[in-house]
């Protein structure tokens, strides 16, 4: 761990630790979320690392919330800026791993574990490996709180990626996908010595999808769980706008668009990266892209950091991005 890092005391550090540690990463966070999350979780998980991406200046200490959650084995890293997603998690990862659980449970600040859905992931992926699957993680249905919008496992097709709803399946089913998003995944430790930790180079965004289309080119299956629930933000605000009928785009800032794009870019060139996925990506943020352009008021910021996401992309340029 480096040197600079900040870290609270876990709690009975010394007892033997149980299956799952939950990861939580936070980035100014709302304390009331947070405590939603945990309030969620205390009860399923057997520890919890949080690590805190907030600069210095944050506004709240998540430490104390960890202490009132009453989690017998509980762990806080604050690195005091903020160094990335993937490496957030890395951080979290490393820290179950040296604990002896035998899976990471990753979660974002503002997602929320409905009723059991810990227990049902572990069920089932204990099941899979019962039966000789060579798992790599097992992920929730998402259902966003606004809007009511269920997510959909994510496959890959010979030309792009495609959707499988669980609306129309049993709540008791699973579907096999090439794709999760990483709150609300549960990942086997164990698989990463072979698929590796996350790319910390990407900083945000395909963070997940990277390491599931390597988990995927190493023979790894992943699996969505129909009746496990995870209430999760999908995306960010969307803005409406009227073209024959009511439409909408999510609002993502310049900055997010930047690493979007240029992600995209990054991972094209690496071999486990199918270009079916590719496209599926390419087809789905362009559009976004250019209603942004037309639709939102800071389109020369925007503009310039399209073409920056292209130029480093291109350029093999990774990490934060550099203003």
């Amino acid at each position: 761990m480096n040197k600079d890092t900040e870290c609270s005391a876990p709690n009975n550090a010394s007892v033997p630790s149980g299956q799952v540690c939950a990861v939580i990463v936070t980035y100014f966070p709302d304390a009331a979320l947070l405590r939603k999350l945990l309030n969620s979780i205390a009860t399923q998980v057997d520890g919890v690392v949080m690590v805190d991406n907030t600069p210095q200046d944050r506004s709240i200490e998540p430490g104390p919330l960890l202490v009132a959650s009453g989690l017998s084995m509980h762990y806080t890293i604050a690195f005091g800026e903020n160094r990335g997603i993937a490496a957030a998690q890395n951080a979290g990862i490393a820290w179950a791993m040296a604990h002896g659980f035998t899976y990471a449970l990753l979660f974002d600040q503002d997602s929320i574990a409905v009723s059991n859905m810990i227990l049902q992931l572990t069920q089932v992926a204990a099941n899979r490996i019962a039966q000789g699957d060579k798992l790599a993680a097992i992920g929730p249905r998402y259902v966003d709180p606004r809007s009511g919008r269920s997510s959909s496992a994510l496959c890959i097709g010979k030309i792009t990626t495609h959707q499988i709803p669980c609306g129309s399946l049993l709540p008791g089913q699973i579907i096999q996908s090439d794709l999760l998003i990483s709150s609300g995944s549960l990942l086997l430790l164990q698989a990463l010595e072979e698929i590796g930790t996350l790319d910390e180079s990407l900083f945000i965004d395909h963070v997940d999808h990277d390491w599931c289309l390597r988990a995927r080119h190493h023979g790894y299956s992943l699996y969505v769980v129909c009746g496990a629930v995870l209430e999760h933000r999908l995306g960010s605000d969307r803005v409406r706008y009227w073209f024959g009928r009511w439409r909408s785009f999510p609002a993502h800032s310049a900055t997010r668009n930047y690493y979007m794009l240029r992600n995209i870019l990054l991972v094209t060139r690496r071999p486990y990266v199918p270009l079916a996925w590719v496209v599926g990506e390419l087809a789905s943020l362009l559009p976004v892209l250019l209603a942004s352009l037309i639709l939102q008021s800071d389109r020369v910021s925007r503009l310039t950091l399209i073409f920056r996401s292209i130029h480093d992309g291109l350029r093999n340029r990774s990490g934060p991005l550099r203003v």
